[in-house]
């Protein structure tokens, strides 16, 4: 909280920044379907196979461009958290410095979301129990796949490792203590839920 309130200006600008690139990214699937929606209740074929078309062709690529720069800029956001927690200076201009770690920052998310998918689906197959049981298996592998991989990230932005050795030396370091490190991965997801999760008792209380 020292840190962060030392440059609070700069990291509000940086997550403004996160958040408006993201906006900028899906504002066109989000009009794209908007249009569909519109052909579709007006039964206008012919212009609903073209915006289908249009669509098949804009959506790959923004998702690619959302992957991308998110990843990138996410990089720039943890160098600038590793930077200051190192006691240096920092500047909005680390927001985009994560440019030379851009390829093994996404080989690991690659790994890790086919994992996290893996999780949800092999259960299934293996233990063939009740949705809840399941559910709490795929929950429970989930939260270990981010606690025990919770140094990769830093280690491939700081000393730029590679994907497996980051992924090995982050295993080595948590594997000691691995039930902290899955505690540490449910209160991380819990505090970046909590926004949502007090925008939805709100809504809730509105209602009532």
């Amino acid at each position: 909280w020292r840190l962060f309130t030392s440059n609070v200006f700069t990291w509000i600008l940086m997550q403004l920044t996160v958040i408006l690139f993201i906006l900028i990214t899906i504002s066109p699937a989000v009009f794209l379907a908007g249009g569909f929606g519109f052909l579709l209740s007006k039964e206008d074929w012919s212009s609903l196979a073209g915006l289908s078309v249009v669509g098949v062709i804009v959506v790959p690529i923004l998702l690619i461009v959302l992957v991308l720069g998110g990843i990138f800029l996410l990089a720039g956001l943890s160098r600038a958290a590793i930077k200051k927690a190192q006691g240096g200076e920092i500047s909005y201009s680390d927001l985009f410095s994560g440019s030379d770690v851009l390829l093994p920052l996404t080989g690991f998310y690659l790994l890790y979301v086919t994992a996290s998918i893996a999780a949800g689906i092999v259960p299934r197959f293996i233990f063939g129990v009740s949705d809840v049981i399941t559910s709490l298996i795929e929950s429970t592998v989930r939260l270990a796949l981010f606690g025990w991989t919770f140094f990769s990230v830093p280690l491939i932005v700081d000393r730029r490792a590679g994907v497996v050795e980051a992924i090995e030396e982050s295993l080595r370091l948590t594997l000691p203590k691995w039930s902290s490190y899955i505690l540490l991965a449910l209160v991380i997801q819990i505090l970046s839920s909590l926004g949502f999760i007090l925008l939805f008792i709100d809504i809730y209380r509105d209602w009532e």
